[in-house]
């Protein structure tokens, strides 16, 4: 018996045109459409080192997955043209079913946050004694933790200073045996 995807999230990855202008600290259009797609289209926004993050909730209404993205595209850059983002091409998409979907970070601990913020661990430790990182919502056993929200609102109006990328620390994983009953 196959299922019936009743609802689908489309998520796309902007990147700035090379030749546009980024958004300036003070600047209040990533926060903009993150209220819009989160009350409109059960959606989210949030600024990244290159441009930002999309994503929108559509019916799929039996349709395929590429009507779908096409569908979700189209709101995305809707709002997008309407709040006169910069020039920007998408650099990836995804489309799946929004009602299994449940892996989503609600929140980030520092690996996980300086994994997004592209920082080493010791600059996030920097960050957090400078006052430039906002408080953690919680510690768990000495461990901070963020939500999401408030670390959309702090990436928002952050930018990387120019300096060395961390290195990638991406583990290696064995899929098969990660799969495997044993």
């Amino acid at each position: 018996m196959t299922k019936t995807i009743d609802h689908c999230r489309v998520s796309l990855e902007f990147q700035i045109e090379s030749d546009a202008e980024g958004f300036p600290p003070s600047d209040k259009r990533i926060a903009a459409l993150n209220t819009w797609l989160e009350h409109a289209h059960r959606g989210g926004a949030f600024a990244t080192q290159q441009g930002w993050y999309a994503h929108v909730v559509v019916a799929s209404d039996g349709r395929s997955l590429s009507h779908a993205e096409s569908h979700g595209e189209r709101l995305i850059n809707h709002c997008v043209r309407t709040l006169n983002f910069p020039p920007s091409s998408v650099i990836s998409r995804s489309v799946i079913d929004a009602d299994t979907f449940v892996a989503e970070l609600d929140v980030y601990g520092s690996r996980e946050l300086a994994e997004l913020l592209n920082v080493s661990r010791q600059r996030l430790a920097q960050l957090r004694a400078e006052g430039t990182l906002p408080e953690p919502d919680a510690v768990l056993a000495a461990t901070p933790v963020w939500r999401r929200r408030t670390i959309d609102s702090f990436t928002f109006g952050w930018r990387r200073r120019p300096g060395p990328a961390p290195a990638d620390t991406t583990p290696d994983i064995d899929m098969d045996r990660l799969l495997s009953d044993g």
